[in-house]
């Protein structure tokens, strides 16, 4: 009487496999930042951040990286993101804002797991514009952590590959 030790587990081995599909995250979202500056120049930085942090992440080759072309159409945010993150098919969303204050550039920046509604990271970055770069590949660094994905070596060198070392070069090239 009873079940067999194999169908219990056949049974077992599906609910993990469910269970790991259901809770991984392994698809994201970024949004075009708020531009909270009240200087309507600094708008490249709401647009060529997100544009960056899209192209770091994309490098990586277990994760899902909706395309710049198709996220920014929700740059108004008239849905919220749950909403967004299920037009979307992703499993988390990044959201953020810029700031000038004085010499400093601010960038705040929250991750949100779709299916939970819930944010898993979010931080304060505070540094001069030279610092820009740092403040990326920082940002991209605490995202892949905080889906919880396995890098490799050599996918930690794709997340900080840079094309230049010169901040005013990146400068002109985000300003287009």
């Amino acid at each position: 009487s009873g079940l067999p030790l194999s169908t219990i587990l056949l049974i077992l081995i599906c609910y993990i496999i469910f269970f790991n599909q259901n809770h991984q995250l392994d698809s994201i979202a970024i949004l075009p930042f708020l531009n909270n500056s009240q200087d309507p120049n600094m708008e490249f930085l709401s647009k060529e951040i997100p544009a960056n942090l899209i192209n770091n992440l994309s490098r990586l080759p277990n994760l899902r990286v909706v395309p710049r072309t198709t996220v920014f159409r929700y740059a108004d945010r008239e849905s919220d993101l749950v909403t967004i993150g299920q037009d979307l098919r992703v499993t988390s969303v990044l959201t953020g804002q810029v700031n000038f204050i004085g010499e400093n550039l601010i960038i705040r920046a929250e991750l949100v797991n779709i299916k939970k509604d819930s944010q898993i990271w979010g931080d304060r970055f505070e540094r001069k514009f030279t610092d820009l770069l740092e403040i990326e590949e920082e940002i991209t660094k605490e995202i892949s952590k905080a889906l919880q994905l396995h890098l490799t070596g050599e996918d930690k060198a794709k997340l900080i590959k840079r094309y230049t070392e010169n901040i005013e070069a990146y400068r002109a090239y985000m300003e287009g």
